[in-house]
């Protein structure tokens, strides 16, 4: 009952108030409060159609700079061939370019791209060319002039030189006033032809455009070394030619074929095998008819590269070598032992006559030469020539031998009588390792009778060949200069010795006279800076070596005497490989040009690798296809409006959805 009662005058009471106060203004108030809530609304509505048209346009924003990003296009600062900026290129002829990417070289398409290059410059552009031998001009030069010297451009074997390169850049630069430049490295990118420079300062204001040319494979088959096993070459009987040779392969045991040349003549074909490591060590037997130089070429079948398969050494065939021997008690066994083998040609001279055009000098000392005669000897052994001394029986300790030796740091203690054997051959010495394979165990070796005590010291380089039972040394060679001193502890004759009958006598000969017979390796690279030693027979100063190649080349390389040697700079003359010629009226030597071992070393650089060792300010990377060359290259080094594209649209993305977002926000229900 109370609620209904209670509505009622409640009802009643509300008339009786609105007539009191007077209220009907406030219901035209409310009136204009609804209208008011009502354009709010539609305000919304048109607020919601902005916010929609918004969101259109930053779509299409996005878009459309999305497309046009994909477009990549430039903005051209014009500044790459104004008159304060330099165009370097640099063109990496070595030889490994030579490595072939279809039917074309990688050299002869680092050459096209360069020229495209520097067409597609303006005509008052500045350029300077560079290759591994430096640059080819010391100014700028014209785009004419860069394209002639681009054409003179060939394969060559000098190590590139990155700080080289970047010291000349800079020099034409403040040379010719110039603020700035960019610089086109066309190359392979081989490690070891490619070393960055720590000086920073070399890297300022200069933009470097990296043009990489590289084959998709890295497999490379390559001789190493090879050598002779002995450097005597004996007419009758075939020397051992070793040739170790190795691979760059993701075969288990590839297999090549390599071919043997002498002098210019097919000897032989051998197929070589690789191990899982892909390493290889083969001998091939050869036999040299003619004495004289030998030249042997190697070349291997490598199906991938061919810019280092070819490998050249030359040798001397040692038959005939001119000996000369001076006795003071002439031994009949010595002269003998010198008739017993066809390789030896043989007088005897005294050491002021016909000494310095013999290979050996055998000499037979009783006490009889003099100072003079030892001084002369002395300097026989210093142009590198060997010498083989038997002591003889009457030997005092006046003799003009003794005080020799004494300078050297050879003593001659006293005389032993006491019989004994010879007991050890060192096998370890190379050259009696050479002419033995395996001594027999049965082997008779010679007696003495009696023989000298000799001590030395370490500066006179003993290196002893045979040895008494009792450990004295009985053959022995000791080096200075160039030279060996060959002592024999006892003399030529049979009261105190047969080792002059025994079989060992004329093989060991023969050795000492080879030793000293010519130098033991002429096998040079390329372009190298290391000097040629020559042994200094003689050789005076009016009588300068010519430097001769197969191709009428006849030049005067460097040369100075230096003790008992000849040094001579040929570097600059020895670009190519093959062989030449060392001449003068006396003396002839063929000295062997290869490709430098560096050239096989395909490790190649990571672009990653370069940016962090190269601080240029501005890198820009090309890869080496036809869809670059077909674009102007000048146009990597102007700002690139896609990437701002890209950013732009990006950001009109984010617009969009901080809209979208914000949206939602307001139409969260309040609690």
């Amino acid at each position: 009952m109370y609620p209904f009662f209670l509505v009622a005058g409640i009802s009643l009471l509300i008339p009786i108030l609105l007539h009191l106060f007077n209220l009907r203004k406030y219901t035209r108030v409310l009136f204009s409060a609804n209208r008011f809530l009502q354009s709010m609304t539609l305000l919304s509505n048109k607020m919601a159609v902005i916010r929609k048209k918004k969101l259109l346009l930053f779509r299409l924003l996005a878009l459309a700079f999305l497309i046009l990003a994909f477009a990549k296009p430039i903005l051209n600062r014009d500044n790459n061939n104004s008159t304060d900026n330099l165009i370097a290129i640099y063109i990496d002829n070595s030889p490994s370019l030579l490595a072939k990417q279809g039917v074309r070289s990688l050299f002869d398409k680092e050459i096209d791209a360069s020229l495209q290059l520097i067409m597609q410059s303006k005509e008052d552009a500045q350029f300077l060319i560079l290759s591994n031998e430096g640059a080819l001009s010391y100014e700028p030069v014209t785009k004419s002039t860069a394209k002639t010297l681009l054409q003179k451009i060939n394969i060559g074997f000098h190590a590139p030189t990155f700080q080289k390169s970047l010291e000349q850049i800079q020099e034409v630069m403040k040379t010719a006033l110039l603020k700035h430049c960019q610089f086109y490295y066309f190359s392979d990118f081989q490690k070891s032809m490619l070393l960055p420079s720590k000086d920073n300062a070399l890297y300022e204001y200069i933009d470097f455009v990296g043009i990489a040319f590289q084959t998709k494979t890295l497999s490379n088959a390559r001789i190493d070394t090879a050598f002779l096993a002995t450097t005597s070459n004996a007419s009758a009987e075939a020397n051992q030619l070793i040739i170790t040779s190795s691979i760059n392969t993701s075969e288990a045991e590839p297999s090549r074929t390599v071919k043997v040349l002498l002098n210019e003549q097919l000897k032989t074909v051998k197929e070589i095998k690789f191990n899982a490591s892909g390493h290889s060590i083969d001998t091939i037997s050869l036999a040299f008819n003619l004495a004289s130089w030998q030249k042997i070429t190697l070349i291997l079948d490598d199906r991938e590269l061919h810019f280092d398969d070819t490998f050249r050494l030359a040798c001397k065939k040692t038959d005939q070598i001119p000996i000369g021997f001076i006795p003071t008690q002439a031994s009949p066994y010595i002269e003998a032992g010198l008739n017993a083998y066809g390789g030896f040609t043989w007088q005897k001279i005294s050491p002021s006559l016909n000494l310095f055009n013999k290979q050996l000098c055998i000499i037979e000392d009783n006490g009889s030469l003099q100072q003079h005669d030892w001084t002369t000897i002395d300097s026989f052994i210093n142009t590198g020539k060997n010498v083989v001394l038997f002591l003889g029986d009457q030997l005092s300790k006046s003799a003009a031998v003794i005080r020799y030796l004494e300078q050297k740091g050879i003593r001659i203690v006293e005389k032993d009588t006491q019989a004994q054997t010879i007991g050890t051959i060192n096998t370890n010495q190379k050259n009696i390792a050479a002419l033995f394979e395996k001594i027999p165990d049965n082997i008779q070796l010679p007696q003495l009778k009696w023989h000298y005590k000799i001590t030395s010291d370490l500066g006179a380089n003993p290196n002893n060949w045979l040895v008494c039972k009792n450990g004295d040394p009985y053959l022995s060679s000791y080096q200075w200069g160039s030279g060996n001193l060959f002592i024999i502890s006892s003399d030529g004759s049979l009261r105190s010795n047969n080792f002059i009958t025994s079989y060992l006598f004329v093989p060991l000969l023969y050795t000492m006279a080879a030793e000293g017979h010519s130098p033991k390796n002429l096998v040079h690279f390329a372009a190298s800076e290391e000097p040629v030693w020559l042994p200094n027979n003689g050789i005076k100063e009016e009588q300068l070596l010519h430097l001769k190649d197969a191709y009428g080349m006849d030049v005067i390389p460097i040369q100075k005497n230096k003790g008992n040697q000849l040094v001579l700079f040929t570097g600059k003359h020895t670009q190519q490989t093959g062989f030449y010629n060392l001449e003068n009226t006396q003396n002839n030597w063929v000295l062997s040009i290869n490709a430098p071992m560096a050239e096989s070393n395909l490790d190649l650089w990571k672009q990653k690798e370069l940016d962090k060792a190269l601080p240029f300010e501005k890198k820009t990377w090309l890869a080496a296809s036809k869809q670059n060359f077909a674009n102007p290259l000048l146009a990597n080094n102007n700002f690139s409006l896609w990437k701002l594209c890209i950013i732009l649209a990006l950001l009109f993305l984010l617009l969009e959805s901080w809209i979208i977002v914000d949206k939602k926000i307001k139409k969260a229900p309040t609690l």
